[in-house]
């Protein structure tokens, strides 16, 4: 699994994670408030291939809203 960080199987599910940059860590807040370190969402299959294909879209996803969020904190903070 190393060609796909972030993709890992529990039990029989594969699940997609993520680490949270630390500077963005603030935007991504768990129900109690705290920051989130990292995304994790089950990809809802069982299947390594389908699971393969699930990770490109949601790795292309994930960090396609890490560099939103970046570009917006920054726009906030006026630099």
């Amino acid at each position: 699994m190393q060609k796909y960080p972030g993709l890992e199987r529990r039990g029989s599910t594969y699940y997609f994670r993520a680490i949270i940059p630390l500077s963005l860590r603030p935007s991504y807040l768990t129900e109690a408030g705290q920051p989130r370190r990292e995304l994790r969402v089950s990809l809802g299959t069982s299947d390594e291939t389908e699971a393969i294909r699930l990770w490109h879209l949601r790795s292309h996803t994930v960090h396609a809203n890490f560099g939103r969020t970046c570009r917006m904190t920054r726009k906030r903070a006026g630099t």
